[in-house]
């Protein structure tokens, strides 16, 4: 892919444990990730009946922005936590007020992970319109046909790592890709274990790719949430996670947020399409050099 592998913790819906948690510990450990921000549940203006992890509610927005001005990205989840072009502009507008967006790279992390490829032209205009420069997804179109599914379930059921790693190996993002606008993501769940993760990411230094780790709530075990739903991490893991990122060599793999990491990524990209016009460049001047001698 590029110089290094990359990782990015990508935080859904702006959850108080991402604040009281999560942020805490990577604070500890010098870590930067993205919150992907549902503004609507974050001023209160919308509420969530269905999300039994996240009973604490949401992060404060002056929580937002001391994590913010830390160094962590914040992107947009929508306003209601849906994938419409107004929604998506008042979450924008929201977000642009609280000063806490890069204008000029605003991302977006798709709700349910609706977005694919495949639907991506139906809501392109959206995205063109508010001049977004990401889309995170869910799992890789691979990791959605049919047999990649029933592994899916087999690692869930099993704990294996084997299948964990065949299974989230899918979501590595590489060059070249055709669609950097999409970046996919592996879903962390309380099922999954440090080890797991941090055997993909191994897996990802020798082969220099992007993981993006698509993480809910993280919990400890005191927390109400904890062991209601699957949709959060057990902090202990989480901490193991970050303690090990920390003592990793950044030439080796780097923490980046998702901003910086597709950054990075077409910059990589434009090297190698460069690297590419010239040796092609030198084969057919050497040809033409041969045809006049």
């Amino acid at each position: 892919m590029g110089k290094q592998a990359m990782v990015t913790l990508s935080f859904d819906d702006g959850r108080e444990d991402t604040y009281r948690v999560a942020f805490k510990i990577m604070k500890e450990y010098g870590l930067v990730g993205t919150i992907n921000v549902t503004t609507g549940w974050v001023d209160g203006s919308w509420s969530v009946t269905n999300w039994p992890s996240a009973v604490d509610g949401a992060m404060t927005i002056e929580q937002v922005k001391e994590c913010f001005n830390y160094g962590f990205e914040i992107a947009s989840h929508g306003d209601t936590h849906i994938t419409e072009v107004n929604d998506l502009r008042a979450c924008l507008i929201k977000l642009r007020g609280w000063g806490v967006i890069d204008p000029d790279y605003p991302g977006f992390a798709s709700p349910y992970s609706e977005l694919t490829a495949q639907n991506l032209a139906k809501t392109a205009p959206i995205f063109m319109e508010n001049n977004i420069k990401y889309v995170r997804t869910g799992h890789s179109h691979k990791c959605k046909r049919w047999p990649m599914r029933i592994l899916f379930i087999l690692q869930w059921l099993t704990g294996s790592s084997l299948l964990f790693q065949t299974f989230f190996k899918h979501n590595s993002i590489l060059l070249p890709m055709n669609q950097p606008f999409m970046l996919p993501a592996s879903e962390i769940k309380r099922s999954h274990s440090a080890n797991q993760v941090i055997r993909l990411l191994q897996r990802s230094i020798s082969s220099k790719s992007w993981n993006i780790l698509m993480l809910h709530s993280i919990l400890e075990s005191k927390d109400k949430g904890y062991g209601q739903d699957v949709w959060y991490w057990d902090a202990d893991e989480f901490r193991q996670l970050c303690q090990w990122l920390s003592k990793q060599d950044k030439q080796d793999i780097a923490v980046v947020t998702t901003k910086v990491g597709l950054k990075n990524l077409l910059e990589n990209w434009e090297e190698s399409r460069d690297v590419v016009n010239r040796s092609v460049g030198s084969r057919y001047a050497s040809k033409r050099c041969g045809a006049l001698f």
